[in-house]
């Protein structure tokens, strides 16, 4: 079994989360002889990180904090221009959304899904084999050990995703499918206008359309949720508000 994991977004607060990642991610695949191979795509950009509904203001980030990853393949790319290159208009669909969800929240999930399709890119552009495909942020600390069972529990088929933060979809902050899956999840933004064309967007309900219909179009859905939590974590080390209530069970 060999597994590409890959990293995406910013590492806004890597060095509050590596510890997790190494204890409940990486070592419990190194305990079992796992093979894997890490893959990353994040951003930099010019002055300070404001996100207001993380409460996070003037908070000058490091771009090389990536580094302490030690990722095998990795893409670093100008946010500011990448914003230059995307349309953000035409994934607009009237209707209510919940109160937190403003321009700059919208604008930072389809730069998410961004990220996600260019480290996917980065994993078929090797041309490795890999088992599975695991999304993964490096923004979150993670509170368990991954069970390794799981992977067997799947057959290599059954999608897995977390029993969480799943707002009337499926948890979009952990993406883990088989090879084929992970390659149309990880470029679900090639598939965001048609979904905006009959919906408003909001990630987690994306993400189960997603499943649904690209995933298992002529099958029976085959999903599997695992008890596994992890908390995000903000720039400035706080965990983020909704998260606290979570623990590693």
């Amino acid at each position: 079994m060999k597994i590409a994991i890959c990293f995406f977004g910013l590492t806004r607060s890597l060095k509050y989360t590596l510890e997790s990642i190494k204890k409940y991610i990486f070592n419990p695949l190194d305990k079992n002889n796992i093979k894997y191979d890490i893959f990353l795509h994040t951003y930099y950009f010019d002055g300070l990180y404001n996100n207001k509904w993380g409460k996070e203001s003037n908070i000058k980030l490091d771009f090389d904090e990536y580094k302490l990853l030690n990722p095998k393949y990795f893409k670093i790319d100008n946010q500011d221009e990448i914003k230059k290159t995307i349309d953000f208009s035409k994934f607009n669909h009237p209707g209510n959304r919940p109160r937190h969800y403003t321009f700059e929240t919208h604008r930072n999930g389809i730069l998410g899904l961004y990220s996600m399709k260019q480290v996917t890119l980065l994993v078929e552009e090797s041309k490795n084999k890999y088992d599975f495909i695991w999304f993964v942020r490096p923004d979150c600390k993670y509170l368990r050990p991954f069970n390794v069972r799981w992977f067997r529990l799947t057959r290599g088929i059954k999608y897995l995703t977390p029993h969480f933060g799943k707002s009337g979809g499926y948890n979009n902050r952990m993406i883990l499918g088989n090879y084929n899956q992970g390659m149309i999840l990880g470029k679900a933004i090639d598939y965001l206008e048609e979904y905006t064309n009959k919906y408003k967007y909001i990630a987690e309900p994306f993400i189960k359309w997603l499943v649904h219909t690209k995933c298992f179009p002529n099958s029976k859905t085959l999903v599997r949720f695992i008890k596994y939590s992890f908390q995000r974590i903000r720039a400035n080390g706080e965990v983020a508000r909704l998260d606290k209530r979570l623990n590693g069970f």
